[in-house]
């Protein structure tokens, strides 16, 4: 019995490890598009003074976040089905004990911590010249320029638009020209 106990464990051990492995590749895949979205964002952040450890912690939070909402919900589901099971059978004393509740969420935040290192430290290296083409890409799509020499407001309606602005305004020279452009939505 305790050979097949042993071999059981391993198995499950083996599938857990595996369910960590894409969960965390998971959540980085996901926090490198919220990089990749947030070109404006963190070149607003840059160009306000912001230090790359900011916005490297400001990215490993959302990390955590992230797999602390996922821990959340397996913790849940599982209460979930072990309620199930005491209620098909009485008998069987399906109540998970506080030290694996504990090891279950304390494993998920650290997946979710060490596979967001990467996104976060790829968010805290992007360089003004970086953000400023990737905003200028996106504004030539919107083509809405204002010409910042003659005062003319623009309607400032998201977060990359105040970061077009000021990252243009920032990088300047031959790249910021006369006009910034300006995403309005």
């Amino acid at each position: 019995f305790d050979k097949l106990l042993g071999a059981l464990t391993l198995g499950v051990a083996g599938i857990a490890a595996i369910s960590l492995a894409v969960a965390g590749i998971l959540v980085m895949n996901v926090m490198l598009v919220a990089v990749t979205q947030r070109t404006g964002e963190i070149g607003l952040l840059k160009a306000l003074g912001a230090t790359a450890k900011t916005i490297r912690l400001a990215f490993l939070a959302e990390a955590a976040m992230l797999s602390a909402v996922g821990a959340l919900i397996g913790y849940l589901l599982g209460q979930l089905g072990a309620f199930a099971l005491r209620q098909f059978f009485p008998v069987f004393p399906a109540y998970p004990p506080d030290w694996a509740v504990i090891a279950g969420l304390g494993t998920a935040l650290a997946t979710g911590l060490i596979f967001g290192v990467m996104p976060a430290r790829r968010a805290a290296r992007l360089d003004a010249d970086d953000l400023a083409a990737g905003l200028e890409r996106r504004a030539d799509r919107q083509r809405r320029l204002v010409d910042v020499d003659q005062g003319v407001l623009g309607l400032v309606l998201e977060p990359h638009d105040v970061a077009a602005a000021v990252v243009a305004a920032r990088v300047g020279g031959d790249r910021g020209g006369d006009a910034v452009a300006v995403l309005l939505g």
